[in-house]
């Protein structure tokens, strides 16, 4: 396995590994948080994983590009097309979608009100959506460098 192909398994995969933990354990643990402790919480992790993520979805675009580049003469190309493509719907996904929540999510007062907190929970259920398509662009991924 070639240097390039580890570096963008360990982003594409850790990329998956954190959208998977947010919705299967980080957001499931805040919702069972008391009100004044959910409002004060849920800002802050959503202002600081909104200015890490656009750079990881990047990130791992370009790799995936690369990739799809790199292996353009190769029969599990099209795997990797497939991941490419999956990818970029779920930037685009999330662009569209969950970014306008998650912004109005960091605006969030010391006392939220319930619209507030409804906005979460539908981003939370949004996101489960971007998290299925990760996890098949992932596995689209590893079968086109793995399967040769």
């Amino acid at each position: 396995m070639h240097l390039f192909d580890l570096l963008t398994i360990v982003c594409v995969v850790s990329m998956v590994g954190t959208e998977f933990t947010i919705s299967a354990f980080i957001d499931p643990a805040l919702a069972e948080l008391d009100t004044e402790t959910w409002s004060r919480t849920v800002p802050v992790l959503a202002w600081r994983m909104g200015r890490v993520m656009p750079f990881w979805y990047f990130l791992g675009l370009l790799a995936i590009g690369a990739e799809a580049y790199f292996r353009r003469n190769e029969s599990a190309r099209l795997w990797i097309d497939i991941a490419l493509l999956l990818w970029a719907i779920a930037i685009v996904y999330s662009i569209t979608v969950l970014v306008p929540i998650n912004n109005r999510i960091t605006k969030i007062s010391a006392h939220a009100v319930s619209s507030e907190i409804e906005d979460h929970r539908r981003w939370d259920i949004l996101h489960r959506w971007r998290v299925v398509l990760l996890v098949v662009a992932a596995i689209c991924l590893l079968s086109g460098i793995l399967i040769v």
